[in-house]
């Protein structure tokens, strides 16, 4: 395998207008391992790529959230209490 540095290893994303699929391209590995993971092999491309077709629902283009610190320490707890009581149940069933 050629070695090739961190900034160029690309994903490319695209779609055409009146298309219903997506195609991702990536010759990053932590790309392809969630895309395999999410939609299987996908097809081999050059030495180091791997590109899907996958479903128009399955791509969301969205804008990031910009959150003040008290905002993220109330999801992190919201998020921790959740993670007990799950525990708890299945501590409880097992």
């Amino acid at each position: 395998m050629p070695h090739v540095s961190r900034a160029e290893l690309e994903t490319i994303i695209t779609r055409a207008a009146d298309e219903q699929d997506w195609r991702v391209f990536s010759e990053d590995p932590r790309i392809i391992r969630r895309m395999t993971r999410a939609h299987g092999e996908g097809s081999k491309v050059g030495a180091l790529g791997r590109e899907w077709v996958v479903p128009k629902g399955c791509v969301s283009l969205r804008k990031s959230l910009a959150m003040t610190s008290a905002q993220k320490s109330r999801l992190a707890s919201v998020a921790r209490k959740a993670r007990k009581a799950r525990e708890s149940l299945a501590s409880s069933e097992g």
